[in-house]
């Protein structure tokens, strides 16, 4: 049987020349258990989709999606990383 995973928050970090910096904070995913692989493509998903709904707008130089689970029937918080800041990709995972 595959490891589950419970979602704690998904942090989306922002830096444009028109809105400065800016952060947003989704929590409490406390009934949704994934995969690690789901983790990773809800993480690549919501990157994509704020890509393609406001990149254009806002033309970001900094655009990272903070991914923080916890694995099933522990208190332990990891995170998964993906976007890009000035200096380039992020991945982390």
């Amino acid at each position: 049987m595959e490891k589950l995973y419970f979602v704690k928050s998904i942090e989306i970090s922002s830096r444009s020349v028109m809105k400065g910096d800016q952060t947003s904070v989704t929590p409490n995913f406390s009934n949704l258990k994934l995969t690690f692989e789901n983790l990773n493509q809800l993480a690549k998903l919501t990157f994509d989709n704020v890509i393609e709904q406001s990149h254009k707008k806002y033309n970001f130089t900094k655009l990272v999606v903070t991914l923080t689970y916890s694995p099933l029937g522990t208190s332990l918080q990891h995170c998964i990383q993906t976007g890009y800041d000035e200096e380039g990709e992020i991945y982390c995972s």
